[in-house]
């Protein structure tokens, strides 16, 4: 979680929309972990694909999102935290988009790896513009009221991914990010408090690139050492 604070005049005003929009994003990324593993026996189908090849559209996703959620706090501080958030969310759902429209494996698996990396930084910064919504006194009060909108995605993800897939296919459950991504990118860019960057934030690359080759080989090695045994 990054930690620049922003707490301007308008916060309080529109906490409660500002909470709506976190939550709705934090919900959109945790419902997109779960919902796809539902369709994955109609993708299997539709890309003529193997139980290991089809198994990269989960795999994907999770090493992109390794990837890129190291460098989330240095992105936030460089562009901006809103502006970082706003962008997350626009690339995310475009991504889903295309995962839907993926005519290959191949393209599935690389639109997926994409999504993955444009949705990385949502989790850690709904919840630092959450909490900054509060006083110091009232984090965990945010935390808390946060935390639901995370809860809801994977307890709603499996009736909902198992109905959408039987009635239109596995491409609808990417579709059902589009409308709730786009609630999601108008509050955030209306309603979300911007705070100023700091141009002269030092990327370490070589500690960037050392970290991500450890975390996702540890990764890889986690979610797919036992199908490999």
């Amino acid at each position: 979680m990054t930690t620049d604070a922003i707490a301007p005049a308008g916060t309080v005003r529109h906490r409660p929309i500002i909470m709506i929009t976190t939550m709705l994003a934090a919900s959109i990324y945790s419902l997109n972990l779960t919902i796809v593993s539902i369709s994955l026996p109609h993708m299997q189908g539709t890309f003529s694909a193997t139980p290991d090849q089809i198994a990269w559209v989960v795999t994907s996703f999770i090493v992109g999102m390794t990837t890129m959620i190291v460098a989330t706090g240095w992105m936030s501080r460089r562009v901006g935290r809103k502006q970082l958030f706003t962008l997350s969310l626009g690339f995310f759902t475009v991504a889903s988009l295309m995962c839907g429209q993926a005519t290959t494996l191949e393209g599935e698996v690389l639109w997926r790896f994409l999504q993955g990396i444009a949705g990385a930084p949502i989790i850690p910064l709904s919840q630092a513009i959450a909490i900054d919504c509060y006083p110091d006194a009232e984090h965990g009060k945010a935390i808390g009221i946060w935390g639901i909108g995370n809860m809801i995605g994977p307890i709603i993800a499996p009736p909902i991914g198992g109905y959408l897939t039987e009635l239109y296919g596995w491409p609808a459950v990417f579709a059902i990010n589009l409308p709730l991504g786009l609630l999601a990118i108008l509050g955030s860019a209306i309603f979300v408090p911007a705070n100023r960057p700091v141009r002269d934030q030092r990327f370490d690359g070589i500690g960037f690139a050392m970290l991500v080759v450890a975390l996702v080989s540890l990764q890889l090695a986690l979610n797919r050492g036992a199908r490999l045994d």
